[in-house]
């Protein structure tokens, strides 16, 4: 797929693969997004965005965007991205995509929304950033043959949650 999202200053969009150009125009910029994948679906935020850009574990290149009016230090989560990925790829393998892009959308009511490389995130606690990472290998990079088959999407995910939240409070934190 190639996405091509022409919004107005001052907004930028964000989509699923990898940001290949950036047009700008007199009244705004188009933001071209290649997906050189076979997948399903793909998924893209406008808004008023912030980026930054950091590099976890084995150098994978995290992008994230997140409201003008917030800060990546104002999201606690976020200090455990590296974390989470090193402890991720531990135990399910390395990340299965170039790059990783995040981006925070408040509009939509908690849980996030996962595609090959990129997850749209409501819910900024780290139970449900930890759980969209799962989705990477599990859902972004296998599927599943029909929707009956969701459980499969979500067993893992889920089950990883109670890794982590073991890892971080103890093993018997989950009880």
């Amino acid at each position: 797929y190639t996405l091509r999202i022409t919004v107005p200053d001052p907004f930028i969009a964000t989509a699923s693969g990898t940001l290949v150009e950036t047009l700008e125009r007199e009244d705004g910029k188009t933001f071209v997004w290649k997906v050189d994948l076979p997948v399903t679906e793909v998924t893209f935020a406008v808004g008023e965005y912030r980026n930054d850009r950091v590099i976890g574990p084995s150098g994978l290149t995290i992008d994230i965007a997140f409201p003008t009016d917030a800060a990546v230090a104002d999201i606690p989560s976020l200090k455990q991205l590296p974390n989470m990925l090193a402890f991720l790829q531990a135990r399910l393998g390395p990340f299965p995509f170039p790059s990783l892009g995040l981006t925070f959308v408040w509009l939509f009511g908690g849980g996030g929304d996962s595609t090959p490389g990129r997850i749209n995130l409501s819910d900024v606690q780290e139970i449900g950033l930890v759980h969209e990472l799962a989705h990477q290998w599990m859902g972004g990079s296998v599927g599943t043959a029909s929707s009956q088959d969701a459980w499969l999407r979500e067993g893992l995910p889920t089950y990883v949650e109670a890794l982590w939240t073991a890892r971080r409070h103890g093993a018997q934190a989950g009880e």
